[in-house]
């Protein structure tokens, strides 16, 4: 509870800077040259093998990390960095390759991978208006970001929610790997399904989310 509850403030403490309205704000060594003495260069024995001598110059073991670092980092911004018609956004690495994000031009959805639409890790709607409607536990708005001339409004379908209905008999036509999947990757690996009976107010996915997705937002 206590982690929680600190995950909510530093939350409230990143969105209040950014503008962004949410569902939970609202809730000396001897030189070497000495000993040669007279010797002459050639007079050194040299240390390079003949096959170092023909690669010529190699990188630092240093640089040849850094290049793969770079390459890596490359490929992750690829997997998780989105564009739509009038706005940017970002998904966590801890989603990269295990989502489907389906973007029309400023509609983006995002879900598990091979997953029905109603299984909502976040949703957003580019509009011109901040107002929104409210929804209700399953269903609801979570955020709005301004950016540009308009803003962008984020909803979810609360895993939570779904998966305390799930164990009561209620599977809204998913199976238990998809349900189990949903809640994972919406909590961000904080929540699991064993615990589903006792979820539906554990507002740890809509912290989340907003954290780690709707911060992200920005304009083209």
């Amino acid at each position: 509870m206590a982690e929680r509850f600190m995950r909510v403030g530093v939350l409230a403490a990143l969105v209040a800077t950014m503008g962004i309205v949410t569902s939970c704000s609202t809730m000396s060594a001897k030189s070497p040259e000495a000993d040669m003495d007279s010797k002459s260069v050639s007079d050194v024995p040299s240390e390079q093998t003949d096959e170092e001598v023909r690669q010529g110059p190699q990188p630092e073991s240093g640089q040849k990390d850094a290049g793969a670092t770079s390459t890596a980092a490359a490929q992750l911004a690829s997997d998780t960095h989105f564009v739509a018609q009038s706005f940017q956004f970002d998904i966590p690495q801890y989603w990269a390759g295990k989502v489907d994000v389906k973007i029309d031009g400023d509609q983006v959805l995002i879900t598990p991978k091979d997953c029905p639409p109603t299984l909502r890790l976040v949703d957003f709607t580019f509009r011109d208006t901040d107002v929104h409607a409210g929804g209700d536990v399953g269903n609801s708005w979570l955020a709005t970001v301004p950016v540009g001339a308009g803003y962008v409004h984020a909803w979810l379908t609360r895993s939570v929610f779904l998966a305390d209905r799930f164990v009561d008999g209620d599977d809204s036509g998913v199976t238990e790997d998809q349900m189990r999947r949903f809640l994972d990757l919406q909590s961000g690996g904080h929540l699991s399904f064993d615990k589903a009976g006792d979820l539906t107010y554990d507002r740890t996915p809509d912290a989340y989310v907003i954290e780690n997705v709707v911060a992200t937002v920005k304009a083209r």
